[in-house]
């Protein structure tokens, strides 16, 4: 069968120009006696609904026209060896439309997702591409992590020693010194809240809090 198809035909029409009955008798002709120019009448009723399954499912134009005419030369071949078994009743033609119809729609997706694979193993390999390094940049690479955790270590262990100076330090700030310092910049809320919880007004208590972040300095200082 010919799968050169005029691009007009895959184009949703605005009415059917063949009615129900009539596609009905033509399935069976197509089925029963293997007439081709029937069944060309058959598929050209279904073309657009056939290539709008297709692009839903593959997003591409050309795909999707590419698998309408696959399947049909599929269908006709079924048809000479009897695969499809139909019988003559109201429903032969939206019968033969489905069986089509699933097909379309499985091969569609099945393209999709096959493009779709092959498209994530296309960025795996170039990504695998992009961190092949020689052996002199390997040995630098490795050198430099090796470098960066060493100095991230002994950032963190400079950070909790201070911490911890800080800690020690505090409790030697006075009552209201050691709240204000507590609550902002050891617990991190905000002055307005601190505030609130410790029953004084904002202004009193940035007073405070300025003080004893003053006086932590000096001890700071002292110590070091």
């Amino acid at each position: 069968m010919d799968d050169g198809l005029d691009n007009d035909l895959f184009e949703p029409k605005s009415r059917d120009p063949l009615n129900v009955e009539k596609l009905n008798a033509l399935v069976l002709q197509a089925v029963f006696e293997h007439d081709q120019e029937a069944f060309g009448h058959v598929m050209k009723a279904i073309f657009p609904g056939l290539f709008s399954s297709a692009l839903a499912a593959t997003r591409q134009r050309e795909e999707a026209k590419e698998i309408v005419c696959e399947v049909s030369v599929w269908v006709w071949e079924k048809l000479l060896v009897d695969y499809f078994t139909v019988q003559s009743n109201n429903d032969t033609f939206v019968m033969f439309r489905a069986w089509v119809s699933r097909r379309v729609v499985g091969m569609a997706r099945d393209r999709h997702r096959s493009r779709k694979r092959r498209l994530e193993l296309e960025r795996a390999n170039e990504a695998a591409r992009a961190e092949q390094l020689t052996p002199l940049e390997q040995m630098i690479k490795e050198e430099t992590d090796e470098e960066n955790r060493r100095l991230l270590e002994q950032i963190e262990e400079k950070q909790r020693e201070m911490a911890e100076k800080k800690r020690l330090l505090v409790k030697e700030l006075s009552d209201i010194q050691r709240e204000a310092i507590e609550l902002v910049d050891l617990k991190g809320m905000d002055i307005l809240e601190a505030a609130n919880l410790a029953g004084v007004t904002r202004t009193n208590f940035e007073a405070r809090l300025s003080r004893g972040r003053k006086k932590l300095r000096e001890l700071t200082e002292e110590s070091s």
